[in-house]
């Protein structure tokens, strides 16, 4: 694999030379630092984060040079062809049980929190409906008067809080349902460059954008501006270089549907205003 990446490299620096573009040109195009880049074209994995980026960089390179993807393949099937399989690691017989376990605790935790969260639920909506009304309202001509124990309350429900997000800036968060190698551009500044874990959870804010890549999109779920995102379906190959900007955010996420319910009341109110406005005064008293 050693001669497979100097062969992949040396023809990204070929064409890089051949089109008289520099590393920084090709850095603010696919959102990958130069330094990492300079390793692709030394055919050096060590300075990036793990080996599998270097062909996830390369891939993106190669676009930004015109190079045929096609050839790139070429070289990366003969390098793996030319590698000796691993013997397969015998797995533990009691690492599936752990999991399944952990798997059924988290189950009966969540369920449990789900049936408190119900009965209190419950449980304040019918105090608030069956309370008398005559113990709240004063007779005619009198002043209500609060007594000593009106003031004691039965705790209100505790909603889960959202995260702060700053006044104008840009949230972005991942979930990773399994394992996916990711790196995130804040701003322009690399804030992520590795694999997530299945179950791990990151967030940032910028003031204008993010530029997103992932080696498999359907194993990430995105969350903007603390809203969840539409997920990429249909998408098996890695995305590169996606920017997600305080311009274009939106085209990200569902409908509002109660945005679209209002909007569509205000047209039907209006057209009644009009409706009526347009009546002659005769009609309108049944002369």
């Amino acid at each position: 694999m050693p001669d497979t990446y100097k062969e992949i490299g040396a023809l990204l620096a070929a064409a890089r030379q051949e089109k008289q573009k520099t590393l920084e040109e090709a850095a603010d195009y696919t959102k990958i630092a130069a330094k990492y880049l300079a390793a692709v074209e030394a055919g050096d994995p060590s300075p990036l984060p793990s080996k599998p980026y270097f062909l996830l960089f390369a891939r993106s390179y190669a676009q930004f040079l015109g190079v045929n993807l096609a050839d790139l393949e070429a070289i990366e099937r003969n390098g793996r062809d030319a590698e000796p399989e691993p013997e397969p690691v015998p797995e533990s017989p009691q690492t599936e049980p752990s999991h399944r376990e952990q798997r059924l605790l988290i189950t009966i935790v969540a369920l449990f929190v789900l049936a408190v969260v119900v009965v209190l639920v419950i449980r304040w909506h019918f105090r608030a409906r069956t309370v008398p009304a005559e113990d709240h309202a004063a007779p005619l001509g009198t002043v209500a008067t609060a007594s000593p124990d009106s003031a004691v309350v039965d705790s209100p429900l505790v909603i889960p809080y959202a995260p702060y997000r700053a006044p104008g800036k840009l949230a972005l968060g991942l979930w990773a349902r399994q394992p996916v190698g990711v790196v995130v551009l804040r701003d322009g500044d690399t804030v992520l460059n590795r694999r997530l874990n299945a179950g791990e959870q990151q967030r940032w804010e910028a003031e204008y954008r993010f530029a997103l890549s992932v080696d498999a999109p359907a194993a990430l779920s995105l969350a903007i501006n603390d809203q969840a995102a539409l997920p990429f379906t249909g998408r098996d190959s890695a995305i590169i270089g996606l920017e997600i900007n305080q311009a274009n955010y939106r085209q990200f996420l569902p409908p509002d549907t109660a945005l679209l319910a209002r909007r569509a009341a205000d047209s039907i109110a209006r057209a009644a205003a009009d409706s009526a406005d347009s009546t002659p005064e005769g009609a309108r008293h049944g002369y």
